[in-house]
């Protein structure tokens, strides 16, 4: 759990080739955040808490991402039959299917929640959410007012700096999609953290993999 944004970064693209020898498993390894993040000094970035997801957690994480993605599409198909238009789906649209699981896929996300409640409490009260390999930024990216005020901030500094090269515009805009990303994936709820990790495809590949590799290795 990270606070104010995925400011975090892996080290350069040097380090890990230096560690890994050019070998695309360990680099793949060595890019999960619990692999480098203590390759920075104190003080560079924010705070960094890693917590330890259960098996069974996990397992009800996929479950509950598998069973909304059906639920969705249920819905979809349905207005799509009534209105003849196919609906825009965002984070928004993605249905609540916690009371849909079993009991005890209920219970360990339940207690997943209060786990990331008592972290998010001991790093102030608002962090940023991911796996070890990705964020859940994707269940954001979609949202149409995320997007409409990238467009106008990208707009507004064209206007105002007609001068600018296409890399100093291109440097803005991704300055800004960062920051309004960041801005809009801040949790101060354990509920709300493990919401965009049910919704986000990211988190479901990369719990995915983990679980490949763990069950090969």
């Amino acid at each position: 759990a990270m606070p104010r944004g995925f400011n975090v970064t892996p080290p350069g693209a040097e380090l890990i080739r230096e560690v890994c020898d050019g070998d695309r498993w360990r680099q793949e390894r060595f890019a999960r955040v619990e692999n480098w993040i203590d390759a920075f000094p104190p003080g560079v970035t924010f705070e960094t808490r890693i917590v330890m997801m259960s098996k069974a957690q996990a397992s009800a994480l996929l479950r509950a991402h598998d069973l909304a993605q059906l639920e969705m599409y249920m819905r979809q198909q349905e207005y799509q039959t009534k209105s003849g238009c196919r609906p825009y789906v965002g984070f928004q649209h993605f249905p609540d299917v916690r009371h849909l699981l079993a009991k005890e896929d209920r219970d360990q996300l339940t207690g997943l929640d209060a786990m990331l409640d008592e972290h998010i409490a001991g790093l102030g009260g608002a962090v940023f959410v991911r796996t070890s390999g990705l964020s859940p930024k994707d269940a954001m990216v979609a949202d149409p007012t995320l997007r409409e005020t990238l467009f106008r901030g990208v707009r507004e500094h064209h206007e105002a700096h007609p001068g600018a090269t296409r890399e100093e515009q291109d440097i803005h805009d991704t300055n800004l999609w960062s920051r309004l990303l960041s801005r809009q994936m801040r949790v101060t709820r354990g509920r709300d953290a493990v919401s965009y990790m049910i919704a986000s495809k990211r988190v479901y590949s990369d719990i995915s993999q983990t679980r490949l590799q763990s069950s090969s290795s």
